[in-house]
């Protein structure tokens, strides 16, 4: 039987600011393993001690918040975020990224 969840980001940006270019898996995209790596690759080189659990969130439509380990890659510009637990079959999860995200110049 093959799991699935529907993942969906919502980064916050600002005119002038960081944007993503990329996220995995990509919005609204099914069949998702439940314990995926969520990850978001930006514009621009960012400062890695902006991205943390309270500027980096998923949440899922039952399990709730998924707190996890982030690491941010410099050299792909690139955050990952490795929930400590796995999504619920047939959930939506939501991903927010705030504006507490900063660039390498702040």
């Amino acid at each position: 039987m093959k799991k699935s969840l529907l993942i969906m980001i919502f980064p916050v940006v600002l005119l002038g600011q960081a944007q993503v270019v990329s996220v995995s898996p990509q919005q609204n995209e099914i069949n998702v393993l439940l314990n995926v790596n969520i990850q978001v690759t930006f514009d621009r080189e960012m400062d890695s001690t902006s991205i943390n659990d309270t500027t980096f969130i998923a949440i899922g439509s039952h399990s709730g918040l998924h707190p996890g380990n982030i690491t941010y890659i410099s050299a792909t510009d690139r955050a990952i975020l490795n929930p400590d637990n796995d999504f619920i079959t047939g959930e939506l999860v939501l991903v927010i990224l705030t504006d507490g995200i900063l660039d390498s110049t702040g």
